[in-house]
């Protein structure tokens, strides 16, 4: 068994972004903790939780402004997966991750910021050949 975790704290300066952002300059804190568990030499389960909270003295975004919703502020998640590794050469992983909150998505990809769900979900399958 395995277990890993990580902590950040970064501060930041948002200035010159025009009149709806105004000049800013909040601590961005974020964590997760990682528990992985080897059946055997092929199979590997692990599940994290993982949290990011764009600034520490307002983790819920009660003090953002109207315009911007509350659920950017911060993303807190879980994930469970399991890795099996046929042979030396391939690997296929699957995961699934629960989230609560917006922040770890792009607005440049996302640019309605209210179209975003608070609640969401992830599900991946990963296939990788080694040489």
């Amino acid at each position: 068994m395995t277990l890993t975790g990580e902590y950040l704290r970064q501060e930041n300066i948002f200035e010159n972004f025009g009149p709806f952002y105004p000049q800013t300059t909040p601590t961005t804190e974020s964590y997760y903790i990682q528990g992985d568990y080897h059946f055997n030499n092929r199979f590997k389960g692990y599940t994290r939780y993982d949290a990011l909270f764009l600034n520490k003295d307002d983790r819920n975004g009660k003090h953002y402004p109207p315009h911007i919703p509350r659920s950017t502020a911060f993303t807190k998640g879980y994930m469970i997966g399991l890795q099996w590794n046929p042979s030396s050469q391939w690997m296929a992983q699957a995961e699934y991750h629960r989230f609560n909150g917006t922040a770890l998505l792009s607005f440049a990809d996302n640019s309605d910021r209210f179209a975003a769900k608070q609640h969401w979900n992830v599900f991946t399958l990963q296939l990788s050949y080694r040489f």
